[in-house]
């Protein structure tokens, strides 16, 4: 069975590319995949950044998903809960690539990453049934403050790409046409920081 999370290396840059059609539904088995990539992701010892993106043009990832009973709506969040406190912890930064549209579980995913990127034509927020999780909630509270939060979980409202950088819940914004060439600079920079913030201390030992 075809992953609904593909794995992608770019030297030490993975590149987590978001799979399950038609609208990258943050399903149970969504989440299985996910934590399998962050499993291999925590085991490699050449991956320095991570990056999160979706191979649908339109939507970054969903929340809703129709198909799930209710007996097994639990089930579902706590895995949920599990993959955003696993990503929180990871020990290497995270990046989240917005193209489209993000809701309900499928924001929760780039709000516990440690940056943000968004195309101007984005769309994120929650439904007004689509309640976030703990994990991000938190999160959500921590960029954009508990007002803001309240208006847009209880009144389901989403905001557009230049509103989201407004108020704090990306950090930048680019056209479509250039996020992943942004994201892939962005993650590039990070690295080498990072490098020569080692060889300095290395130096100083």
């Amino acid at each position: 069975m075809k992953r609904t999370i593909i794995l992608e290396k770019h030297g030490r840059i993975a590149v987590l590319c978001l799979a399950n059609p038609p609208i990258n539904c943050v399903n149970y088995r969504f989440l299985q995949d996910f934590e399998q990539v962050l499993d291999e992701i925590e085991q490699s010892e050449d991956i320095e950044v991570m990056v999160i993106a979706s191979m649908n043009p339109k939507i970054f990832a969903t929340g809703r998903d129709e198909r799930v009973p209710a007996c097994r709506l639990f089930d579902k969040e706590k895995l949920l809960n599990k993959v955003l406190e696993r990503i929180t912890a990871l020990s290497i930064p995270s990046i989240s690539v917005i193209n489209g549209t993000a809701i309900g579980a499928g924001l929760e995913i780039a709000l516990v990453s440690d940056l943000r990127i968004a195309s101007e034509f984005s769309k994120l927020g929650f439904y007004s049934d689509l309640h976030p999780t703990a994990s991000g909630k938190k999160a959500l509270t921590e960029l954009i403050g508990p007002a803001k939060t309240k208006e847009l979980t209880w009144l389901g409202q989403l905001v557009e790409g230049q509103e989201a950088l407004r108020i704090g819940l990306i950090n930048r914004l680019y056209p479509e046409s250039h996020l992943m060439t942004e994201a892939l600079g962005m993650a590039l920079s990070i690295f080498q920081s990072k490098r020569n913030v080692t060889n300095l201390e290395l130096g100083q030992q």
